[in-house]
């Protein structure tokens, strides 16, 4: 009995021993991996991305072009490295037992070619021009070179791309509105939307790394609100030197536009952090003398984003950060009251945060594990103060949360194989004064997706989400994509994928009435409740109903098929073409629609379902590289074809009438006449030329931005765009910027912004021309 503790102690010593020799054997067979990459003139590359592909190590090359991957199991290896401005090379390394293996890379320049690790299309880190779905990268130096201070400044200028102004500024991919576009910081969704979109003048470009924007639908990764595509905003990360670092930029506009940054950070061993705080205003401008109120009112904002990571092991990886944003906007109105028109003072305020962890844990080379969870607040509160003795004329406040889990598993079987899946939990909440009643949506969701590369010139990538929501049916959406390189000049790429959007709280439960302007809107579950009520106040009449509802009214969930197919073409180093056809058939397309007129001859809208809407066609963009060094040509071009097949089909009937507005008789519209849905231009395009220099530092970028003409009201109410009175005239914008380094450090930028002064405030706020010039102060000390 007394040997009995003794026992089990030496089995357990005896255990642990073994244990311990098994794995000090295992390290002793493992073997590390370095080396340089250099240029064709001997100068080290930084900055360049190294993958080992068939595993998850990546890294990338510091000041002196070296990088370095330890823990290798032997066995034979394709590494591949990448740099902005270089050709990309791949070679067979082998890797053997408990040998340490030294490589020396030589890269090739290629002016075009910007190639990139990318993240959003197939949420793993792949290649860009190795991605099988129609994907558009901007990085920072193209920002810093137009000289932006707002997102909307970098997406204005990137083909495909429509700037959409209702309820702030939106953005509509491949015909479809802002609702459909989901808009993701460091990979996670932020929310406030207002009328369906979400204002991108939110975000400060200060700290972006890069921008990836995936063009079609990806529901089957991201969920509802990916129908058109996504937008990615991927923020500066950690540096890849140890030692402090630190950023000072500031921009003036016209109209008092300031922007002030300030960026910091950190890096040792084991700690990375940084601190990113923006400070943007500006006294507005008025494009309608008429009235009182400014197109666009005075605000000042403030952004605070900080990010830490800390690595508890060489495999574990924990990651923190966040955002924090506040804005005060101030304006005037005027409203009749008893026959007397009276000032109104309108204060409003919009508060946003949100919080991100991340944790990150690989297990050997082949497995990844992720673990995040990501907590968003969005709140706005609007008051409306009479002028004259102070009073409350109204007040409004909105507040909306969303918390998301989510476990996701990747394994690299090898270099031709990659598996994901992964599974979460969303719920979201909402309390604001202008809904029925409090209320939340919840939803369980699982992913999978396996990418198969049985050549180096073909890829398949193929997968589907399921996702349970709480106040709708489950849904399933598919996607299936490939890649295939015929030749070193020539890519060739498909794609057809599901997508569906789910009503949100605003077209379910909104009850809201313009205190100012006097219009209503009505979400679909209170519409009849709400037109009743409307009739009964005399604020509505029945003959100025417009369209009758049903009495079990209300609308469905949304969902589409996309389809794109497009090609990549770089017949010599110096040109580079890609082009894709697109096309997006949705089902019970959610609109906003005028149901009533008040008496104050503003209207009741609310929101129904479109049987069957089509949006279709062609992007283009190219890039050629002149003789002279530096200096580079591009070009873009999208043709968009859109319409309600339901209009449609009445068209070839005879069954649409409008009224002549010249002889004031009844007639038949013709199909001829219909040009598809409103606030769309057919044809929109891009110009740029840009140089820089290398010896003198400075360079100069000149752009042009064509819309052509877009529906933008209806003049006859036949709820089509049907003649020319409709439209608004297209036009070009012209921005030119310059920008030079005067010191190691100092970097000077001037230019301006729609440099032939248009104006315009149909579907788009344009102030005229504007002038800026700005300063850059970066600051490094690196741990030799």
């Amino acid at each position: 009995m007394n040997n009995y503790p003794f026992k089990h102690v030496v089995i357990l010593m005896l255990c642990l021993g073994v244990n311990f020799t098994i794995h000090t054997l295992h390290a002793q067979q493992l073997s590390v991996l370095s080396g340089r990459v250099y240029n064709a003139q001997g100068k080290p590359v930084p900055g360049s991305h190294v993958l080992l592909l068939g595993t998850t190590q990546g890294s990338v090359t510091d000041d002196q072009g070296a990088f370095a991957f330890s823990g290798i199991t032997a066995g034979l290896y394709q590494l591949e490295v990448s740099a902005i401005g270089y050709q990309r090379v791949r070679k067979e390394v082998l890797i053997e037992a408990g040998k340490n293996k030294e490589l020396t890379i030589a890269l090739k320049e290629n002016s075009t070619q910007l190639e990139q690790v990318v993240v959003t299309a197939t949420r793993t880190a792949r290649l860009a021009d190795e991605v099988p779905v129609p994907l558009q990268v901007v990085n920072a130096s193209q920002i810093r070179q137009i000289g932006a201070m707002r997102l909307t400044d970098v997406l204005a200028e990137q083909t495909g791309l429509q700037l959409i102004q209702d309820h702030g500024t939106g953005i509509q991919v491949q015909g479809l509105d802002a609702d459909y576009t989901l808009i993701l910081l460091d990979g996670e969704p932020l929310i406030g939307r207002s009328g369906g979109t979400l204002d991108l003048d939110r975000l400060s470009v200060g700290n972006i790394e890069r921008i990836e924007v995936l063009k079609g639908p990806s529901s089957a990764l991201y969920g509802s609100e990916a129908m058109g595509g996504v937008i990615n905003i991927i923020t500066q990360g950690q540096k890849d030197h140890q030692g402090i670092w630190g950023t000072a930029k500031g921009q003036y506009r016209s109209f008092q536009k300031l922007d002030l940054n300030l960026e910091g950070g950190l890096r040792t061993k084991r700690l990375g952090a940084s601190l990113f705080v923006n400070r943007n205003s500006s006294e507005g401008f008025d494009l309608d003398p008429s009235t009182v109120s400014q197109t666009a009112p005075p605000y000042t904002s403030h952004t605070v984003q900080p990010k830490l990571r800390y690595r508890f092991a060489e495999n574990i990886n924990l990651e923190l950060s966040g955002r924090f944003y506040h804005e005060k906007q101030e304006n005037t109105s005027e409203v009749e009251i008893n026959e007397r028109m009276q000032l109104l003072d309108e204060e409003s305020q919009l508060k946003e945060g949100n919080l991100t962890s991340k944790l990150t844990w690989q297990l050997e080379d082949k497995h990844l594990f992720t673990l995040k969870n990501y907590t968003t607040r969005y709140k706005t509160l609007s008051e409306i103060f009479h002028r004259e003795d102070g009073s409350a004329y109204s007040t409004d406040e909105f507040t909306q949360w969303l918390s998301r889990s989510e476990l996701k598993y990747d394994v690299y079987f090898n270099d031709r194989q990659i598996s994901t899946v992964g599974a979460g939990y969303t719920l979201e909440k909402l309390d604001a004064d202008r809904y029925s009643e409090t209320d939340h949506f919840n939803t369980w969701f699982g992913f999978a997706q396996h990418q198969w590369i049985p050549h180096k010139r073909f890829n398949l990538t193929a997968g589907f989400r399921f996702d349970a929501h709480s106040h709708y049916a489950d849904r399933i959406s598919p996607k299936l994509a490939a890649l295939w390189k015929p030749f070193d000049w020539l890519s060739l790429q498909s794609s057809i994928g599901g997508a569906y959007k789910a009503p949100d709280f605003r077209q379910l439960m909104l009850n809201f009435t313009n205190p100012t302007v006097g219009y209503t809107v009505l979400g679909s579950t209170l519409v009849k409740e709400g037109l009743d009520r409307l009739i009964a106040e005399k604020q509505v009449i029945e003959s100025d109903i417009l369209l009758p509802l049903a009495e079990d009214y209300e609308i469905k969930a949304e969902n589409s098929m996309g389809y794109n197919v497009g090609f990549a073409l770089n017949p010599i180093s110096a040109l580079k073409l890609n082009t894709n056809f697109f096309r997006n058939d949705i089902h019970d397309l959610i609109e906003t629609v005028a149901i009533a007129r008040k008496t104050n001859q503003q209207y009741v809208y609310t929101y129904i379902n479109r049987n069957k809407v089509r949006t279709q066609g062609i992007e283009i963009r190219a890039t050629y590289a002149l003789p002279v060094k530096g200096m580079e040509i591009g070009a873009g071009y999208n043709y968009l074809d859109t319409r309600d097949l339901e209009d449609w089909e009445n068209l070839k009937a005879g069954k649409v009438i409008r009224k002549n507005q010249a002889t004031g008789k009844n007639e038949r519209v013709k199909k001829e006449e219909y040009e598809g849905l409103f606030n769309r231009s057919r044809h929109s395009g891009n110009i740029k030329l840009s140089y820089r220099n290398s010896r003198y530092l400075y360079g100069l970028s000149v752009r042009g931005i064509y819309r052509g003409r877009y529906g933008w009201r209806d003049m006859d109410q036949s709820g089509l765009l049907d003649q020319d009175s409709e439209y608004a005239d297209g036009y070009w914008m012209f921005h030119i910027s310059v920008n030079k380094t005067l010191w190691k450090n100092l970097t000077v930028d001037a230019g301006v912004q729609n440099a032939l002064d248009l104006e315009r405030t149909e579907g788009a706020s344009i102030p005229g021309r504007i002038w800026y010039a700005g300063l850059a102060f970066n600051f490094s000390k690196e741990k030799k």
